[in-house]
């Protein structure tokens, strides 16, 4: 299929070619579909043996795993007041692995990696258990003014009223993915513990499709994700 015979044919149907004259041959042919370069080149970015297009990458599993377990966890943050489970689940070495692994070279995810360490170290888990209930308290409940509002929508709008037009966009991106909110009306689709949860299924599902080796459906889910993090999570 590398020869340009067989690559004029075959194009991207197996794959991108491995070699630079049988992609070069399917690409005058116009047989390389858009999608699966896309997916290769995601897949190629995380893969630590490059002469092998068919290297098990994993890279990019523990990736995805990362990030699956940590928009879990930060959904159960903001999701409600903290318990006891939730604050052992934050000061485990699990976590501190988990956000080692997907720090790579952000700052960031660095500062949040010692963070934890130093936190572990420093304060008694019923401490701080007490101490977070009473800041998720005094941040999104209340009484009083609060500091921050956990939605999208006051942020984009100027306004602090809740179910706006942009929970409605954020909606219906659930509903693409056959998802709804249990507590629909009830709780913002755009609250960020929705978002973060919403994320975790996204994350979760192109594990599986990188496991199964749907390289054309692992490009969709990534750039779906990359997308709503960019339209709905980065613009507050």
């Amino acid at each position: 299929l590398n020869e340009e015979k067989g690559a004029s044919i075959m194009g991207s149907e197996c794959g991108i070619p491995a070699s630079k004259a049988g992609l070069a041959a399917a690409q005058s042919a116009g047989a390389v579909k858009e999608l699966v370069a896309e997916a290769n080149g995601k897949v190629m970015a995380f893969v630590s043996n490059q002469l092998d297009p068919l290297f098990e990458s994993i890279d990019l599993k523990a990736l995805l795993l990362s990030r699956t377990y940590l928009y879990t966890l930060f959904h159960k943050l903001f999701g409600g007041t903290p318990d006891a489970a939730v604050v052992a689940c934050v000061l485990s070495e699990t976590t501190r692995d988990v956000v080692e692994e997907y720090a790579g070279d952000d700052p960031s995810m660095k500062g949040l990696g010692r963070f934890l360490e130093n936190l572990g170290e420093c304060v008694d888990g019923a401490v701080l258990t007490e101490q977070a209930r009473d800041e998720y308290t005094r941040l999104f409940i209340g009484p009083g003014e609060l500091p921050c509002q956990p939605m999208e929508s006051p942020y984009r709008t100027k306004d602090a009223a809740v179910f706006q037009e942009n929970t409605l966009a954020v909606r219906a991106i659930f509903r693409e993915h056959g998802l709804q909110l249990a507590r629909l009306m009830r709780i913002p689709d755009d609250h960020i513990a929705t978002m973060c949860g919403f994320m975790a299924h996204e994350a979760e599902r192109s594990l599986a499709e990188l496991r199964a080796g749907n390289v054309g459906a692992l490009a969709v889910s990534l750039r779906g994700e990359e997308a709503f993090v960019r339209d709905h999570m980065l613009t507050w």
